[in-house]
């Protein structure tokens, strides 16, 4: 005769508990600054396309994503690391020991943005020689962008924001005319004009610089991250194939950049 098991309710009730919460393998953290519309603020119902995306495949595959915000520099040190397991946003060039997935999450462009009324063109970084330029700091504009801002440092041609709010504190800048021209993503600059409602009174200017992709890309401390990196590759396959892609890209008017 089998002998009779008694569970005593205690382990019972864990039995039941730990049967339906979900197990997360891992907690993935991933980090920023503000970039909306692929990074936005962790608390709101729209934290950016990039997120909503990591989210939903690596939930899928098991794990749990923290996303943060910080200053930029912070975020690649943190990344760097290994504090944090991604990063948000960068590019091969500006990261280019971290573990990079091979689908991008965008193919932004740089371009300049200028108070409404302001008739000026580009034509190279020459062109910017009677301009105050807003950046944010750390941030990779392009080798010639770059190469123009390192030579102008520490005088009044270059104007540097950082911080969480470094792009909206650019955008007051012009406003205020402290500035005559910021640099920014298209997509980023139009969002963030757009919420600050603004998007009427500045312009955009072609800055000439081919688009570059941009990843989330994880730690080299990591040991996990080609893991990680591989998991994203399926993930967003599968998402594109679906029609979710296109799905999540459309809460925040933006399409396929494939």
């Amino acid at each position: 005769m089998r002998h009779l098991v008694i569970i005593p309710v205690f382990l019972l009730l864990y039995l039941v508990l730990f049967q339906s919460s979900p197990i997360w393998a891992d907690t993935i953290i991933l980090t920023a600054d503000t970039w909306c519309p692929f990074n936005c603020s962790p608390r709101s119902s729209k934290p950016g396309y990039a997120v909503e995306i990591a989210k939903r495949i690596f939930k899928k595959a098991g794990h749990k994503v923290i996303y943060t915000v910080k200053p930029w520099k912070t975020a690649i040190e943190d990344v760097q690391s290994g504090k944090d397991t991604g990063i948000i946003g960068t590019t091969k060039a500006e990261s280019n020991d971290f573990i990079f997935p091979d689908e991008p999450i965008g193919r932004p462009r740089n371009t300049f943005f200028v108070r409404k009324n302001d008739h000026w063109t580009y034509s190279s970084p020459e062109s910017l020689d009677s301009k105050r330029l807003g950046i944010i700091k750390y941030y990779d504009y392009g080798t010639a962008l770059n190469t123009y801002i390192y030579a102008n440092l520490g005088t009044d041609a270059i104007v540097i924001s950082e911080g969480k709010k470094a792009l909206k504190n650019n955008f007051k800048l012009l406003m205020d005319k402290k500035i005559d021209v910021l640099a920014e993503d298209s997509n980023v600059g139009t969002y963030t004009a757009l919420k600050m409602g603004i998007l009427n009174k500045v312009a955009q200017v072609n800055a000439g610089s081919p688009p570059v992709d941009i990843f989330i890309a994880f730690s080299p401390q990591n040991p996990k991250s080609k893991t990680y990196a591989d998991i994203f590759d399926k993930g967003l396959r599968e998402l594109r194939s679906s029609g979710r892609l296109a799905r999540i890209l459309k809460r925040y008017g933006q399409q396929d950049w494939e």
